[in-house]
C-alpha cells in the first residue's frame, strides 16, 4: 500500500539570507535535499503545522555546522512539506541548488 501525499507549494527560506541562482547565472547547479525531518508521530498527527514550528526547527538546523555550510553554499533554498496518511506525519524537506563540487562535498561530509 503506497502512502498518499499532498504536495504543497514550496516555502522560500529567504529569512536565512540565502542566495538566489539568478545571482550566479554562469554556474550550473542541481537541486539536492539538504535537510529532512518529520512532524508528528505514528499515533498522533499534527493538526496543522504552522510556519513558526517549521521555521523554528529549520532555524536550529541553520545554526549547526551543516546548516551554516548549506546556507552559505546553496542557492534557492525552499521548504516542502508532505502529509503521509500511512505514517500519520508530515515530512518536511529543505532543498537547495548546489554546484557539482559542493554537491560532492555535501554528500561526503554530511551524508
Amino acid at each position: 500500500m503506497s502512502s498518499l501525499k499532498i504536495k504543497t507549494d514550496p516555502i522560500r527560506l529567504d529569512f536565512l539570507g540565502s542566495k538566489r541562482s539568478e545571482d550566479l547565472p554562469w554556474e550550473r547547479r542541481s537541486k539536492h535535499v539538504l535537510y529532512k525531518f518529520t512532524l508528528g508521530t505514528r499515533s498522533r498527527l499534527v493538526e496543522d503545522p504552522t510556519k513558526s514550528s517549521i521555521q523554528k526547527q529549520i532555524f536550529e538546523w541553520s545554526q549547526s555546522v551543516a546548516g551554516k555550510w548549506c546556507v552559505e553554499k546553496a542557492t534557492d533554498l525552499e521548504c516542502h512539506f508532505n502529509l503521509s496518511y500511512v505514517t500519520m506525519n508530515y515530512t518536511v524537506v529543505v532543498v537547495g541548488k548546489l554546484s557539482p563540487k559542493h554537491s560532492t562535498f555535501h554528500t561526503l561530509k554530511f551524508g
